[in-house]
């Protein structure tokens, strides 16, 4: 296992070592300015179509190696080794999506809930609801991250948005200003939630497509 490990680190940094040296000659490319039609145009297009090629490689090399788990996990979870082999990549990802299914599921039926009566018991539990799914949905897209998968940051930022709003809105006392404002925000969890529970299908297909190629036949 140290040897692995060992040799792993090895692979990591010479990858950074030549994506570094990649990056630079390109940008370098990128100044030339030849003549157009000129044979060092011809030359210089070529040479940056096989620097770029050769990029492409190097990132899905390191698709495959693993990454620093980042400022956020090293807090949560610590210097933990999250990273996982192409099959648990899968399996972590099928999981990523039930779990969201079924926790908008209730998300979905409590909002209603909220929406036809008005307590505010009722309203704590769909906010500790929302501050507990989407927190831990930071942490399962920051280790999918850390393996590879390409979640859009504004998406993950979104989602520590709604965290924080979440965490807000729970010690909102009650009063005239919240029960304003509570019925319009439960609807827009209600539509949003559903909106993702539509999402879902979505994403089914995104991870067939996704293995498929890798089925054999």
């Amino acid at each position: 296992m140290g040897q692995l490990q060992k040799a792993q680190d090895t692979c990591v940094k010479e990858l950074q070592h030549h994506q570094y040296r990649t990056s630079q000659i390109i940008q370098s490319l990128s100044k030339v300015e030849p003549e157009p039609k000129s044979e060092d145009a011809l030359r210089k297009a070529d040479l940056l179509r096989k620097t770029e090629a050769r990029q492409a490689q190097l990132d899905d090399l390191a698709q495959d190696l693993p990454r620093p788990n980042g400022i956020y996990l090293q807090i949560v979870l610590g210097s933990v080794n999250l990273f996982l082999k192409d099959a648990e990549k899968f399996k972590y990802k099928t999981e990523y999506e039930q779990f969201k299914l079924k926790v908008t599921i209730c998300i979905v039926i409590w909002s209603i809930l909220c929406i036809i009566s008005s307590y505010r018991v009722i309203d704590a539990i769909l906010h500790f609801l929302l501050v507990w799914y989407y927190c831990t949905l930071t942490i399962r897209e920051s280790i999918l991250c850390v393996n590879g998968s390409r979640i859009k940051g504004w998406w993950r930022l979104h989602h520590f948005i709604t965290t924080a709003q979440a965490g807000i809105i729970i010690v909102w006392p009650d009063g005239v200003i919240y029960r304003m404002f509570r019925l319009q925000f439960v609807t827009y969890v209600c539509v949003i939630s559903f909106i993702q529970f539509c999402q879902f299908y979505y994403q089914q297909g995104c991870l067939y497509r996704l293995r498929a190629p890798r089925l054999p036949l």
